[in-house]
Parts: C-alpha cells; structure tokens; sequence
C-alpha cells in the first residue's frame, strides 16, 4: 500500500509543480546523505578515541 503525500503548491502549469517537488525531493535525499555522513564522522571519532584509550592502558600496564 503506498502512502501518497500531498503537498499544497498553487501553481500552474503543471510542469512548474513537478519542478518544485522535484527540487523539494532532491533536498531532502541531500540532507538525508548529509545526517548519515555525520553520523560515521562521530562513529570513526568515537571509534579511534577508544582504539587510543586502550592503547594508552596497555603501555601503562607494561
């Protein structure tokens, strides 16, 4: 079942409209690559800072 959104743009030709929607579409899909490439930035930071602490306590154990 798919779920249609609708969107309220008064604007006529048609085509103006697809134009719009499409650019509103495009945006989102960037933002949505954005959110995502700043969520593996924190993962691979979070990542190395542990990779760094456990490196740290094994020298000191030595």
């Amino acid at each position: 079942m798919p779920v249609e959104i609708e969107i309220y743009l008064p604007c006529r030709p048609e085509a103006v409209c697809d134009v719009i929607n499409g650019v509103i579409a495009l945006l989102f899909v960037i933002g949505v690559l954005m959110f995502i490439r700043v969520i593996c930035k924190e993962y691979d930071q979070i990542k190395h800072k542990n990779n760094i602490r456990q490196k740290k306590k094994t020298n000191r154990k030595r």
